[in-house]
């Protein structure tokens, strides 16, 4: 029942101070965006970044199922991991645009570190213009957690999903729109080889 799927989500706040986490991020789509170019539109992209805390990344905290990581953890897998930005497609002449797409990252400290998220506005001429961005701190997905655990949700480990507000760079006055983004942060040990992002997000 609930009682046990929260005391799952505690043991998994422990396991992460120790564990290696993978994040998936789906960047849905975004709506009410800045009109940057005369004909009334933009033509949005995001770049997605993890910034960690630490720049640590070993497979040593891999207690939990080590001989299977040894042999599925290939070089592929260590390459998507450590990449530190990734950028959607645009968007051609759209306030409202729909992306539909996912990423991984490398986690090193749930408790420290942060995703972030910029809308940019593609130019083929001048430089791209900003339009706003969003900071995510991971620890909200362990702060959620025992809000969010149910029955349905029993191996979503920890899951966010929610419109949040465009700021400007320094992440101090709203700017305008909004992005609709899906977050997941799942202990390396529990992720098979060939886990789906469809299971996870």
């Amino acid at each position: 029942g609930r009682d046990f799927l929260v005391a799952w989500s505690v043991c998994l706040r422990v396991e992460a101070m120790s564990e290696q986490l993978v994040l998936f991020v789906r960047v849905l789509e975004a709506r009410d965006l800045l009109p940057a170019d005369a004909n009334g539109y933009s033509d949005p992209y995001c770049v997605v970044k993890m910034k960690t805390s630490t720049s640590r990344f070993s497979l040593k905290g891999l207690h939990h199922g080590e001989a299977l990581n040894k042999r599925n953890t290939n070089a592929h897998l260590l390459h998507v991991l450590k990449k530190k930005q990734e950028r959607t497609r645009v968007s051609l002449r759209t306030l409202d645009p729909v992306w539909l797409q996912d990423f991984q990252f490398h986690l090193a400290d749930i408790e420290a570190d942060y995703l972030v998220v910029k809308v940019y506005d593609w130019d083929r001429l001048s430089r791209d213009d900003f339009l706003g961005k969003v900071k995510v701190p991971m620890r909200e997905l362990v702060r959620r957690a025992s809000d969010t655990v149910d029955d349905d949700n029993a191996m979503d480990f920890w899951h966010m999903h929610r419109w949040f507000d465009l700021y400007d760079k320094k992440m101090e006055r709203r700017t305008r729109g909004e992005i609709n983004l899906k977050i997941a942060a799942v202990p390396m040990a529990y992720v098979p080889h060939n886990l789906g992002k469809d299971e996870v997000l």
